[in-house]
C-alpha cells in the first residue's frame, strides 16, 4: 500500500478503534456512579500521603532502634498504609526480626518482606 493511502487511511481506522472501544465500556448510570462513591478531593489525597510518610517515617525509626537490625540499609515504602521492605538482611533471624518490627506500627495493614539474604 502506498504511503499516501496509509496517510488517508489511519485517521479513519483511529476514529473507527475509539467509537469500538467507548461502545464496550460499561454504561456510567447514576447508581453505578453513587456505588462507587464522590471522588476523592486534594485533600484526602494530600491526606493520605502524609499519613504514608508518616508511617514510612515510624517503620524507619523503629528499625533504626532495633539492636538486631538497626545497622540495616532498610528501604520502606508505604503506600494506604502498605508497607514494603527492601535490601539485604545478613540472616533470616534479621529478615523476620524487620518485618515484625514493621508490623508494629500503627496504620501499618500489612508488611511485604522482600528483603534478600546475604549468603555467606
Amino acid at each position: 500500500m502506498p504511503v499516501a493511502r496509509l496517510r488517508s487511511v489511519v485517521p479513519s481506522l483511529v476514529v473507527l478503534l475509539a467509537l469500538a472501544s467507548a461502545a464496550t465500556l460499561p454504561a456510567c448510570d447514576a447508581e453505578s456512579a453513587r456505588q462507587a462513591g464522590p471522588p476523592l478531593r486534594q485533600s484526602e489525597i494530600l491526606a493520605g500521603k502524609a499519613e504514608d510518610q508518616a508511617i514510612t517515617h515510624a517503620v524507619k525509626q523503629r528499625l533504626a532502634t532495633d539492636p538486631e537490625v538497626g545497622a540495616l540499609a532498610i528501604n520502606v515504602e508505604t503506600l494506604d498504609g502498605y508497607v514494603v521492605l527492601r535490601g539485604n538482611a545478613p540472616n533470616t533471624g534479621a529478615r523476620s526480626r524487620a518485618a515484625d518490627l514493621a508490623s508494629t506500627v500503627a496504620g501499618v495493614k500489612t508488611v511485604t518482606n522482600a528483603l534478600s539474604v546475604q549468603a555467606n
